[in-house]
């Protein structure tokens, strides 16, 4: 076979390049960027285990976030972690995370002139912002900052922004009022905690800060942040699963009649509903929604912070009778709760409840 000279020569020029990682260099300084080099171990860049099924969903996120081209993103190094809890021993203001640890990595991401950190799990149905505070948008910035002002008369320089967290949202920016219905559409954003003179703001926004909205403030009480205090489910007990072809499921059983029911929609549109007596199946009831509801039904799943409730259980007061128990089931979520507890739960708990007894109607 013979070879171009060309090739040749490109080959004695790849050779004659150093040997040292070419990854680890400072960006270049803006109020939107962080040096990727104080992040970057040498010692340990990206790793051959590390696997790209889930380096391409961290790619992915970090696009989502930046809003750069794929070829503008760069993995840069991947260290495994177990983090303490299921929020990957990070905090948000409307999630109860589950405190059994959790496998994953510590992800760091060159994508465009922003230097990230991400949290994930082994499966990468949980990706997290560490570092949000550090690449927070200016505009974003000053958004929630004009509007903590105006609405807490507070002056600019004794307001603070002391966290901030990426987030998908849905139409409502996961701000909900009763009876109100929300687009289901994906809106990348962010949840941002501001303080000053002893309170907390927190705010919702989209990518760029152009829409805000306050979700909660310590001085007004919160009515989105559930009460309940959810109890892991015990280690031995073997959570149910979808079966093939299901998007999602409820499973209840309990009240009055101590009887047990099945809702299933399958992601051909088809909802079944299945009363067990003794076990068997006495009644099947089907429905059909199209499929675009479906797809609706599916984006909402991924909006809502449904994966942190793994899990977990939001069980009836003590000595409270004549409940059903709930447990909802998804793709890789399964938790439960108590329905006489609804107004007490996480909001995006909430949230997928009352869309889910929506499409069944």
């Amino acid at each position: 076979m013979r070879v171009h000279p060309r090739f040749i020569a490109l080959l004695g020029v790849l050779c004659l390049l150093p040997a040292e990682p070419l990854y680890a260099f400072p960006l270049q300084a803006n109020n939107n960027s962080v040096p990727v080099a104080q992040f970057v171990n040498p010692s340990n860049p990206l790793t051959s285990d590390f696997p790209i099924s889930l380096a391409a969903l961290v790619k992915q996120k970090a696009m989502e976030l930046t809003g750069v081209p794929a070829s503008s993103v760069t993995l840069l190094n991947a260290e495994r972690r177990i983090w303490p809890n299921g929020c990957l021993g990070l905090s948000f203001p409307d999630i109860a995370c589950s405190q059994s640890q959790v496998e994953g990595w510590l992800v760091t991401v060159k994508s465009g002139e922003k230097g990230l950190l991400f949290r994930t799990n082994n499966r990468g149905n949980t990706i997290y912002l560490e570092n949000g505070l550090s690449v927070l948008p200016v505009s974003v910035k000053e958004a929630v900052l004009k509007a903590a002002q105006s609405q807490s008369g507070i002056p600019r320089n004794q307001l603070q922004i002391i966290q901030a967290n990426s987030r998908l949202w849905d139409g409502c920016l996961g701000v909900h009022q009763p009876d109100q219905m929300c687009p289901q559409i994906a809106i990348f954003g962010w949840q941002i905690t501001v303080r000053g003179r002893g309170q907390r703001w927190i705010y919702h926004t989209n990518q760029d800060g152009f829409q805000v909205r306050l979700y909660s403030t310590t001085a007004q009480g919160n009515s989105n942040i559930g009460t309940l205090q959810p109890i892991p489910f015990s280690p031995t007990e073997v959570s149910p699963s979808l079966p093939r072809g299901a998007v999602f499921q409820t499973i209840s059983s309990g009240g009055i009649t101590g009887g047990l029911s099945k809702v299933t929609l399958w992601s051909d549109g088809w909802i079944t509903s299945q009363q067990l007596n003794g076990g068997q199946p006495s009644i099947i009831k089907r429905n059909w929604i199209p499929p675009q509801e479906v797809q609706a039904f599916q984006r909402l799943l991924t909006t809502q912070p449904f994966t942190q409730y793994d899990r977990l259980s939001f069980p009836a007061p003590s000595g409270a009778a004549d409940f059903i128990t709930v447990t909802l089931v998804g793709q890789a979520t399964v938790t439960r709760y108590a329905d006489l507890n609804v107004q007490f739960l996480p909001q995006p708990l909430r949230t997928i409840i009352t869309a889910w007894e929506q499409i069944q109607n």
